[in-house]
């Protein structure tokens, strides 16, 4: 499908419904809107990998699906991190990310708002080897975590961690995901907002080190993508279409949310009639 199909198409499934604002327009670089194709792909990716079964070796048994269909119809949003960390001695992170917000009609189906771009770069000092590479969703449960979510993060602590595989003959990466968690954990921040975290992780690192880590809106590529009249609330509102590069990973959450099951439907106000 081509660009023009796409927005003709989209447009069409918007009336009545969601509202076109006419300040969207998106001025990316070629440069620019290939990187976010390329990004979408991996987003993609990462998610049939999540919500999908996982094979335990070469004719081991099939894990379950680190993130289940389910977990689509409950939470007030979703944050995706896609984190690279390289280590020689120093170590540097970077991480792109996006958060979207749940809309769910009368009917009680769900869809997924257009994303609101993030990213974060991380320095550590101390000693690091290797590399980490992890994709993780947050299940943001309530309008508390979602708050926390957008707003500017900054963390300072110690990092501990020796993921090496050497049980065998040769040393190799190390593969985790949530299921080797003993629960879904969920976790509540210091504004009560609460959040379940689902991930998967390859790395081979020797982590040692004092790291800082800042996590904050990624305000050029929403405002390339939405203008810069846009604001957060409004990205996520539902009014606006997704960019077309990341149509099919917003089309990928709504297949997978009408697979978890419906939301309660959206209460609508009812009007008593003056005739009893």
């Amino acid at each position: 499908m081509s660009r023009d199909e796409y927005v003709g198409q989209s447009t069409a499934s918007f009336q009545g419904t969601q509202s076109m604002d006419s300040r969207r327009s998106s001025s990316l670089t070629n440069a620019r809107h290939e990187a976010l194709m390329k990004w979408s792909n991996e987003v993609v990716k990462f998610l049939n990998n999540l919500t999908s079964e996982q094979p335990d070796g070469l004719h081991g048994p099939r894990q379950k699906a680190a993130m289940p269909h389910s977990a689509f119809a409950k939470p007030t949003a979703l944050a995706f991190l896609f984190k690279r960390k390289w280590g020689c001695l120093l170590s540097i992170e970077n991480e792109t990310g996006f958060i979207t917000r749940k809309i769910v009609d009368e009917e009680g189906n769900i869809s997924w708002s257009a994303p609101y771009f993030t990213k974060g770069r991380g320095v550590g000092i101390g000693f690091s080897f290797g590399r980490l590479s992890s994709g993780i969703c947050l299940a943001l449960m309530n309008e508390e975590a979602l708050d926390y979510a957008l707003g500017k993060k900054g963390k300072f602590g110690a990092n501990l961690q020796f993921l090496i595989d050497m049980d065998g003959a040769y040393i190799r990466s190390v593969s985790l995901d949530s299921t080797s968690q003993v629960d879904n954990v969920i976790n509540i921040d210091s504004k009560g907002g609460l959040m379940a975290k689902y991930f998967r992780m390859q790395a081979m690192m020797v982590d040692f080190s004092i790291e800082f880590i800042r996590t904050y809106p990624d305000a050029y590529l929403n405002d390339k993508v939405y203008g810069d009249a846009c604001g957060e609330r409004e990205i996520l509102s539902g009014t606006l279409m997704p960019p077309f590069e990341f149509s099919g990973v917003i089309d990928l959450l709504n297949r997978l949310a009408a697979s978890g099951g419906r939301a309660k439907p959206k209460k609508t106000k009812s009007i008593k009639s003056p005739f009893g």
